[in-house]
């Protein structure tokens, strides 16, 4: 081996032991950057293997002697050493290649934030090529990348900053929304309709235009009501005597509520209310001669009635019994029962109300005064008649019980059925939740517009509900105030009425 191949060969050693391949590879990040690398330390490592072994072994000798004796030592001599020196240049060039196509690799496979680790391999390269031949001048490496990507850097770190700013100051304002709201929430539950209107003036200067119109439409009521052109029977109404003066009126709950929570506009809100206290429905007004509370004959008595549906089951002898008991209004909703298709049982079990596939469906209900019950192939007076017994012994009034069979093969005979029957009847019914109905009349009278707020007033102190209104009285300045409102109170209502308004104003049941 020559000396300039066995240099050769020691300076590719050591740029080999030099790289840190290990340090590198930490620092990446990807995946598919990690694969590129770890080719790039296989290629460079067979370039390396080839200065050790190929390029460091003898060339060919030459006989320089034997060309002296030709030529001249003169020529012979400064051609050997043109040689040799361009040789070595041959094998630097060689291995600077290799250790700057690292640091391209590197840059390109790790990217901008690893700019150091492609500047790291480039300087190896240069100080393996001075220890090759110190009296080369190598070109020294200018990093044009970092200075390239820094300042995009650095504007996207002042971008991240922005927004990471004004996320903040967003959320402090959904949280103080939010604040709001819910103190809101606390203080509706309790305003008032002036206080609403304290706060959305606008609304108030709505109803001011709406009394306003009023007050002219009733100033030309007398011409109107003369005038059989001034009147539209499209809907029943006295279009010139329409009251639209509703503040007098105190707003209904509905109302109320919608102007708290919802918050709409002017317009809105005035509809609304308008809507709430003008007529509701189409129905006519009560006749006139209709008997008034004092005369009336029959008074329906507050009754106690099922909360909702129960039932019970049982095994008697093999044969299952299955009560199912509900409140029903009348006898056409009894009936409607019978046909309903399934029923929840006390287990969580649906049961059909009316079985095709049992023995035996019988039943018995009580609407008051009115009452029936059914054997459904039973022996007489076995089934549907200890039911209904065991519906009078329970005290509840409108419910009809139903009780299925299913037979299990063993005869119970007539005293086991009536105990059968009766007995699942009554346990159906023992424990059942119910509640006291008080019931309420459709009553009705005839309100000037003036005193409309104050029988209003009343109304909702008399828990008054399904109040309507009806303008085709056949009388200028009234309305037909209907509304039910449970029977004990219907006196006391009208006394309360006639001392508010300090005049007679007669109820119509």
């Amino acid at each position: 081996m020559s000396g300039s191949g066995k240099k050769v060969a020691d300076v590719a050693a050591k740029a080999g032991k030099a790289i840190d391949w290990d340090g590198m590879a930490k620092m990446l990040v990807s995946e598919e950057a990690r694969k590129e690398f770890s080719a790039l330390r296989r290629a460079f490592d067979d370039v390396n293997h080839q200065l050790q072994t190929k390029f460091s072994q003898e060339p060919q000798p030459i006989d320089w002697e034997y060309y002296r004796k030709g030529i001249g030592s003169k020529v012979v001599d400064m051609y050997k050493e043109a040689y040799e020196i361009h040789l070595i240049l041959l094998l630097q060039l060689m291995l600077q290649s290799s250790l700057w196509s690292i640091g391209i690799l590197l840059n390109a496979i790790a990217g901008p934030a690893y700019v150091f680790l492609s500047i790291s391999a480039r300087l190896l390269a240069e100080v393996v090529c001075i220890e090759i031949n110190a009296g080369i001048e190598i070109p020294k490496y200018v990093d044009t990348v970092t200075p390239e990507y820094k300042p995009k850097f650095d504007a996207l770190a002042v971008e991240l900053k922005e927004a990471e700013q004004a996320s903040l100051k967003e959320s402090e304002r959904l949280e103080k929304e939010i604040a709001e709201l819910r103190e809101m929430k606390k203080k509706i539950s309790t305003m008032t309709a002036d206080e609403y209107f304290e706060k959305h003036p606008e609304v108030k200067q709505k109803f001011d235009d709406e009394i306003r119109i009023l007050r002219e439409a009733q100033r030309a009521a007398p011409a109107a009501a003369r005038n059989p052109a001034s009147r539209t029977h499209g809907h029943g109404f006295h279009q010139a005597t329409r009251p639209r003066d509703m503040a007098a009126v105190r707003a209904s709950p509905r109302v109320r509520s919608l102007l708290l929570l919802s918050q709409p506009d002017a317009a809105t809100v005035a509809a609304a209310v308008r809507r709430s206290f003008t007529c509701a429905s189409a129905s006519p007004a009560p006749a006139r001669g209709m008997a008034s509370p004092s005369s009336s004959s029959a008074t329906p008595s507050p009754y106690t009635t099922l909360v909702g549906r129960v039932s019970c089951e049982r095994e008697i002898k093999r044969s299952k019994f299955i009560a199912i008991a509900a409140p029903v209004p009348n006898e056409r909703a009894a009936m409607a029962f019978l046909d309903q298709v399934a029923s929840p049982s006390s287990h969580g079990v649906y049961f059909p109300v009316k079985d095709p596939r049992a023995t035996h469906n019988c039943w018995a209900y009580k609407l008051g005064e009115q009452f029936r019950y059914n054997d459904d192939g039973e022996p007489s007076s076995t089934a549907g008649k200890p039911i209904y017994s065991a519906i009078i012994s329970s005290g509840i009034d409108m419910v009809m019980v139903v009780v299925i069979r299913y037979f299990g093969g063993i005869k119970l005979g007539t005293g086991g059925l009536v105990r059968a029957y009766g007995g699942v009847a009554s346990e159906c019914l023992k424990d059942a939740p119910t509640c006291l109905v008080k019931p309420k009349a459709r009553v009705g009278m005839e309100v000037p517009f003036d005193l409309l707020g104050t029988v209003y007033h009343q109304l909702q102190h008399f828990e008054a509900e399904d109040i309507k209104q009806d303008y085709d009285t056949g009388k200028d300045g009234t309305v037909m105030v209907m509304f039910k409102v449970e029977y004990e109170k219907i006196e006391n209502l009208g006394n309360a009425v006639n001392s508010a308004c300090s005049r007679k104003i007669e109820l119509f049941l």
